[in-house]
């Protein structure tokens, strides 16, 4: 899991009325952790005392907006305002260990096989 504790010790930090987003959580999956993952007891008393909400962030609630969000991308890119970081295995062959490695969160970026 990302740091374990991370979480619960960004939110000890936080100002009352602030926002997390959870997306990802990589780390649950093929687990028997539910998602989201179970919030610790005094973690919880901070986001209900300090009204901080805990929202998830699920792509397909803006599967209308794809198109629009993509030019916009491709803009930043073309302008170097954005630059994509990418882990890159050559072959075909070298696919299951890309993948392996991916989810034991081995690459930067993108990980992409190059055939």
């Amino acid at each position: 899991m990302l740091g374990e504790r991370f979480p619960d010790q960004v939110i000890a930090r936080m100002n009352p009325k602030g926002r997390v987003i959870l997306c990802g959580q990589i780390a649950v999956y093929n687990t028997d952790l539910p998602y989201p993952p179970p919030i610790p007891c005094e973690t919880q008393k901070i986001l209900e005392t300090r009204q901080i909400q805990r929202d998830r962030y699920l792509v397909l609630n803006y599967k209308n907006d794809w198109q629009k969000g993509i030019a916009q991308l491709r803009k930043w890119m073309e302008n170097d305002e954005i630059r994509v970081k990418e882990t890159i295995y050559e072959g075909l062959q070298n696919g299951p260990a890309a993948f392996v490695d991916m989810m034991n969160g081995k690459n930067v970026g993108k990980m992409l096989i190059r055939v």
